[in-house]
């Protein structure tokens, strides 16, 4: 597939954005060309890239799945995406252009497979007037035990929650805060 037919994300993405995500460019290639090729190599549909993040653009919804756990969730008002890989936000990822989150996404798909384009995928968490929906079991768990040993917190109750559920409690509910800015 073409840069053209892949979409605009595709054309945007600069050197910048595949070094933030630790791609090599070989020489003579551009970012985008780089991107195409890393695809190929992998079996990865820019073509499912552009519609997950186009997907996430809605802002009723994220990306939330895999193991260890990947987030990204986008927030409409400042129009950047922010990903999270194993309750980990780390430099440059708070504010991802649709770019960079487009090349996020490849590097995600390599391991995942099939990124999703609706709201009913296994990898969306919806986020709805009665709160968060998501098909994800152990996701769901750890979302409400986490909000109750917060609660638990507040009322200076001892909790059970330990680091790494409260690092991805956190990093989960910074994502929902996200789509909501």
């Amino acid at each position: 597939m073409s840069t053209a037919q892949a979409g605009n994300w595709v054309e945007a993405v600069t050197v910048a954005d595949l070094r933030l995500h630790g791609v090599e460019i070989v020489d003579g290639e551009s970012a985008p060309q780089a991107l195409v090729r890393l695809t190929r190599d992998w079996g990865v549909s820019l073509h499912e890239v552009g519609s997950c993040l186009a997907l996430l653009r809605s802002g009723r919804c994220l990306l939330s799945g895999g193991a260890p756990l990947a987030l990204l969730a986008y927030s409409p008002r400042r129009g950047v995406y922010r990903a999270v890989y194993d309750g980990e936000c780390g430099p440059g990822m708070a504010a991802l252009s649709p770019a960079s989150a487009g090349v996020w996404l490849v590097l995600l798909a390599s391991e995942l497979g099939r990124l999703p384009d609706t709201e009913s995928h296994w990898l969306v968490t919806r986020l709805t007037d009665a709160g968060v929906v998501t098909p994800n079991d152990a996701l769901s768990e750890l979302v409400e035990k986490y909000v109750r040993t917060e609660q638990q917190a507040q009322d200076g109750l001892q909790t059970d929650l330990g680091p790494y559920e409260r690092l991805i409690g956190q990093a989960f509910w910074g994502c929902v805060a996200h789509c909501r800015q």
